[in-house]
């Protein structure tokens, strides 16, 4: 099986540098030129099933790239963006020095989603998958640290939650192919 895992295109929230969180977001007019590239680019790999977080800009960026395919999009709620709390809908550069630490240890008083949590809920969507899909290439559509994460259990690898460049690892719109027999 050929698994593509895929950040969702550039949203006007990120071009801001607000925290998304779960909230409803539209790809900007970037990110919509971003996934018609990647799916200009993907056209020939024949995707048989997409499987997507259910928000809106990890919507839109599946449905730009199936349409060279024509497959089912599954949503999935495990993969899901992160529950970023009270940080939702806020601009980084606003929050104070103790926000900004606060909402590097996920604090549940914040109503933070953990990183541990959001591993597992990865880890069992692969292992679901994994088991049960028979199809041969299979793209997933879904947010930055779930990305990293899939990239991280894949590759055999327990991420560090300190480390941001290790959860961090997708950059908008990009695409990573992982294979397993």
């Amino acid at each position: 099986m050929n698994i593509y895992i895929m950040r969702h295109g550039t949203t006007n929230w990120n071009e801001q540098g607000r925290t998304q969180g779960r909230t409803q977001n539209k790809l900007s007019k970037a990110g919509l030129e971003l996934a018609e590239n990647q799916a200009k680019q993907y056209k020939d790999v024949k995707f048989d099933v997409i499987y997507a977080s259910p928000l809106m800009r990890t919507m839109q960026t599946a449905r730009i790239m199936n349409q060279y395919h024509g497959v089912p999009i599954i949503k999935d709620e495990r993969i899901t963006e992160i529950d970023q709390g009270i940080f939702s809908r806020r601009l980084w550069r606003m929050l104070t020095d103790e926000e900004k630490e606060m909402k590097a240890k996920r604090l549940v008083s914040c109503k933070m989603e953990p990183y541990p949590d959001v591993l597992k809920r990865v880890k069992e969507f692969l292992a679901w998958l994994l088991e049960n899909e028979k199809r041969e290439n299979v793209l997933i559509v879904s947010h930055n640290n779930l990305c990293s994460f899939m990239e991280c259990v894949l590759n055999g690898i327990e991420p560090d939650f300190d480390n941001q460049v290790q959860i961090n690892s997708f950059g908008n719109a990009a695409v990573k192919l992982f294979k397993r027999p």
